[in-house]
């Protein structure tokens, strides 16, 4: 699991190069890749190969300078933090740019808008926040997480994990997702 700026600086072009495509690792790091695979397919054990390939990625994270501007890597880290509740045009302001600006230049450098971004920032909190138990209603659960409400949390849920919040806590949590009265 990368952050976004973890995985800009470890493949070294503006994630909306590679957003949403399936690109042979070759094309991507050259004859690094070549050798990489070489030596993955050698190993025998799973250790060796995950060993493999932590080495290969310190190594390009510290000889891969960073070109990433700094008031984006400030943007979002505040989006992070502020676990999505910023508004863009309040962000453009901090920055110290326009909305447009900012969300081109976002876009560019970490594969989506910083607007989406933020919804799956609250989206991931909300998850997180399920997955503790510490919700007593789905309106809680919005207004814990920065939603307006809960149609936004719902529609969300619906975008990203493909199903109702309710649908996705019987899904994937131990005790069903119930709330308890």
């Amino acid at each position: 699991m990368l952050t976004p700026l973890g995985a800009r600086r470890l493949i070294g072009v503006p994630l909306e190069e590679v957003g949403d495509r399936l690109i042979d690792p070759v094309d991507l790091f050259a004859s690094a890749a070549r050798e990489t695979i070489e030596r993955l397919q050698e190993t025998k054990s799973h250790e060796g190969r995950l060993a493999i390939l932590e080495q290969l990625m310190m190594r390009r994270l510290m000889l891969s300078p960073s070109q990433i501007p700094h008031d984006l890597i400030w943007a979002l880290g505040r989006l992070q933090e502020t676990f999505g509740s910023v508004g863009v045009n309040t962000l453009a302001a901090e920055v110290g740019c326009s909305r447009k600006h900012l969300t081109v230049r976002f876009g560019r450098e970490f594969g989506m808008p910083p607007k989406l971004f933020a919804r799956v920032v609250r989206f991931d909190r909300a998850v997180q926040v399920l997955r503790r138990g510490h919700v007593a209603s789905w309106a809680d659960l919005a207004s814990a997480c920065g939603y307006a409400d809960q149609a936004h949390l719902t529609r969300d849920f619906r975008e990203f994990a493909g199903s109702s919040p309710a649908a996705f806590a019987r899904r994937k949590l131990p005790d069903d997702g119930g709330f308890v009265d």
